[in-house]
């Protein structure tokens, strides 16, 4: 575990490169037919590009995607687990069992890429984050490379006829791979906010332990093993032990006067 104070310029960063890189390459699924008759056979296809939707070359390694599966009214549609290449794109053919509404979700497995000094400076500066660009510069860091974690995820919806389409919307399991935990540090500043939206604030409302604990265990369920929680309060336990986290970081941010200090923990998710 340290406690340094490149916390914040380095959450910075690593939000920019969860979610940047697929800006710049977004990642999508089509459908060769977008009315596909009960039993005939259609191809998903899965690709990348720059401009939507003008596609590029989409390299895949093996075991490239970790979740493929469509979703219907009442149950999941049994897909092929082989895709092929048809141009750019990687392609499965599927049939849909009958008509109604369907939901395609894929998930890319996660992958690791190193970037070149010059390229992520760049990539930096075109993308606005100065401030991450200063940091990097003050400590000293400009001429070293950078890693990268990224996966990629999309969803497909498909209706081919009448049905119901309430599933479209429900949460499909999709596992993230950084939560941020960020609640009202105390039951003031939990009364502020209720107020602040025309609520009533009850004094169950305010039992802030209570609060924590509820939305940690939300948050528990959406992360992916080895993925990064970041908590932000007046306590350094964070997730803690009891749902599995070790400490990473720790960072004081101190506010001057009499203000308390905001205390930045950053663990990992066994």
């Amino acid at each position: 575990m340290t406690i340094r104070s490149g916390f914040l310029a380095a959450t910075v960063v690593a939000l920019a490169l969860a979610t940047a890189h697929l800006s710049a390459h977004d990642f999508w699924l089509g459908a060769s037919n977008w009315t596909p008759d009960p039993g005939t056979p259609f191809g998903i296809s899965a690709g990348v590009g720059e401009h939507f939707p003008k596609r590029e070359d989409f390299k895949t390694p093996a075991n490239w995607f970790d979740d493929w599966r469509i979703i219907g009214p009442s149950a999941v549609v049994p897909v092929p687990k082989v895709f092929e290449r048809r141009e750019l794109a990687m392609v499965a053919d599927v049939t849909l069992p009958a008509t109604g509404a369907f939901l395609a979700v894929m998930r890319v497995a996660p992958r690791i890429i190193e970037m070149k000094a010059d390229e992520f400076n760049d990539y930096l500066r075109e993308e606005g984050l100065t401030d991450a660009l200063a940091e990097r510069r003050a400590a000293g860091e400009s001429d070293r490379p950078a890693k990268e974690r990224y996966s990629r995820y999309a969803k497909l919806a498909i209706r081919n006829g009448e049905g119901s389409a309430a599933h479209l919307t429900r949460a499909v399991g999709v596992k993230a791979e950084l939560v941020l935990f960020d609640p009202p540090y105390s039951p003031r500043q939990i009364t502020e906010v209720y107020q602040s939206i025309g609520r009533a604030v009850t004094t169950a409302d305010t039992q802030s332990a209570v609060l924590y604990d509820r939305v940690r265990r939300a948050a528990d369920r959406l992360l992916a093993p080895g993925g990064i929680a970041l908590s932000f309060g007046w306590s350094s336990a964070g997730f803690g032990k009891r749902y599995g986290y070790t400490t990473v970081e720790i960072m004081l941010v101190a506010h001057g006067g009499a203000h308390n200090d905001t205390i930045c923990v950053a663990q990992r998710k066994r």
